[in-house]
């Protein structure tokens, strides 16, 4: 009989070592990315990429200079002529293109949208 308990209570032990993980849980946060806020110049400028091409100025904060963004935002339109504040999610790409970002951006929303006063022509 003791030894039915025993034997009973080391499976017992083996399942429960079993059937814990050791990888840390996924969290909502970790699957849908992070949310930033971007603000967006009022013309994009010509930057080298993988080629010539135009690119978006942006910054996270602004106090903090503008950037050349080499990638796109999915959903978002850009007009010249406009300022923009944008909330965008940041996630990372599973198995990114060679010549891609390992890091996907899509709008959540447009804060603000300012037209910029041109200067006046003389």
């Amino acid at each position: 009989m003791d030894i039915r308990i025993a034997a009973s209570a080391l499976v017992m032990i083996g399942l429960v070592a079993c059937s814990r993980s050791t990888a840390p849980p996924v969290t909502a946060a970790a699957s849908v990315g992070i949310e930033k806020t971007f603000f967006v110049a009022a013309e994009r400028k010509p930057c080298t990429g993988v080629g010539p091409m135009e690119c978006l100025q942006v910054r996270e904060a602004a106090d903090r200079p503008w950037q050349y963004f080499y990638s796109e935002i999915e959903g978002f339109t850009f007009e010249p002529g406009f300022d923009y504040e944008l909330r965008v999610r940041e996630e990372k790409v599973a198995n990114p293109p060679a010549d891609g970002s390992s890091l996907r951006w899509t709008l959540v929303r447009v804060v603000s949208k300012q037209a910029v006063a041109s200067a006046p022509t003389p």
